[in-house]
């Protein structure tokens, strides 16, 4: 702390300077969380933890994937096992994925497209396994003709 903060002009202060900026510190931070658990409270929307809900997310767990497909068909098929299932999940809302304000078949294209490309890893397929061992037992043939 500078010189010029340390000295209370009006000798009001019990304990040191540097004590009352502590405590000053530590209330405002009390305040702002006080303040800040009263607004998520009235808005729940506004907590970053809870946030709004996520479109396409049909088993609420706050992450668009594969296990909301089979969440999704249960809510397109099977309304009240949905409801049974998910309680809390608002699946008109949510499920509303194109943005026509209705959830119906016609989400199902654009939900798919929530979960990205369908991925394509390089999984060999067994054709290409039976070529490579070929392939080997070939090359290996040929060089044992050479020696």
């Amino acid at each position: 702390m500078t010189p010029t903060l340390s000295v209370d002009p009006d000798n009001q202060l019990t304990g040191t300077v540097a004590e009352h900026f502590d405590e000053l510190q530590q209330w405002m931070i009390d305040r702002a969380a006080n303040v800040q658990s009263q607004v998520y409270a009235e808005y729940p929307d506004l907590n970053p933890t809870v946030g709004p809900p996520v479109v396409g997310d049909m088993n609420g767990d706050r992450v668009v994937d594969a296990d909301d497909a089979a969440a999704l068909m249960i809510a397109l098929t099977q309304p009240l096992a949905y409801i049974a299932a998910y309680p809390g999940v608002d699946a008109s809302t949510i499920g509303d994925v194109d943005g026509r304000c209705t959830f119906d078949l016609g989400d199902l294209s654009d939900f798919s497209s929530l979960l990205g490309p369908a991925s394509a890893e390089s999984v060999p397929e067994p054709a290409s396994a039976v070529l490579l061992l070929i392939a080997a037992a070939m090359l290996c043939g040929r060089a044992r003709r050479r020696v």
